[in-house]
């Protein structure tokens, strides 16, 4: 594992009191304009590694709601120095981090307790068109995933390895 060009774990402002916390989670220069909730019912469920294509391509931001999950970024734009890397970060609702990804970067992740959500802020909107993907245990890549895989979707086992 290796840091990537351009991948930013974030760590919001907190505001606590006796009521509890808030957390301010607005970065300038982030345009994101579709949100999604991923519920993930079982520890061990995959998801990934997906990107958007083209004039499509998406940066997103990640964040674990309830649970935790080890989330895994891979860089393929050829142009980067950091190209064909991958670099995982562990998320959980107890640390209020979150993980920037820039365009071009595929994503995925793994539960590592039941029960888990993920937030997602991603720039622009899903386009089916521009969607792909790649599969997950690639052995170009060499991911080491700290939990056996034990809900995956059919989609996301037929994924091809990177070319």
């Amino acid at each position: 594992m290796k840091s990537i060009n351009g991948v930013i774990k974030l760590h919001p402002n907190i505001n606590s009191d006796s009521r509890g916390v808030s957390m301010d989670y607005l970065y300038k220069g982030f345009n994101m304009t579709y949100s999604l909730i991923s519920q993930n019912y079982r520890r061990g469920t995959l998801r990934g590694l997906h990107f958007q294509t083209g004039e499509k391509a998406q940066s997103k931001l990640i964040r674990c709601l309830n649970g935790k999950i080890f989330d895994v970024v891979v860089d393929l734009r050829p142009d980067s120095p950091t190209y064909l890397n991958w670099h995982g970060e562990y998320l959980t609702n107890r640390d209020f981090f979150m993980l920037y990804i820039p365009k071009g970067c595929a994503h995925g992740f793994i539960t590592l307790e039941s029960w888990t959500d993920v937030f997602y802020q991603i720039e622009g909107a899903y386009d089916a068109s521009s969607s792909s993907g790649i599969r997950w245990n690639d052995s170009r890549f060499g991911i080491i995933w700290p939990e056996e895989v034990k809900a995956i979707s059919e989609q996301d086992t037929k994924w091809p390895d990177w070319i």
